[in-house]
């Protein structure tokens, strides 16, 4: 891969990351109404979780193209 390829390649994994880590903080703060109940937490858990799973998967994508 030419060089300006490794350097999208490089940049896009870093707005991944950045994605990846607010799934995580997501999942960690939960819902963010000022009152929510359990079930709305859980939609939230689910939610991040999926964006934290579908950015490692982008990821490790990404670093086998680098």
């Amino acid at each position: 891969m030419k060089r300006i390829g490794k350097v999208i390649v490089f940049i896009l994994m870093l707005i991944i990351g950045m994605i990846i880590i607010l799934g995580t903080l997501y999942v960690l703060n939960g819902s963010l109404e000022m009152y929510p109940n359990a079930e709305q937490q859980e939609k939230a858990r689910i939610a991040g979780g999926t964006i934290v799973l579908m950015g490692f998967i982008a990821e490790f994508y990404l670093a086998k193209k680098l």
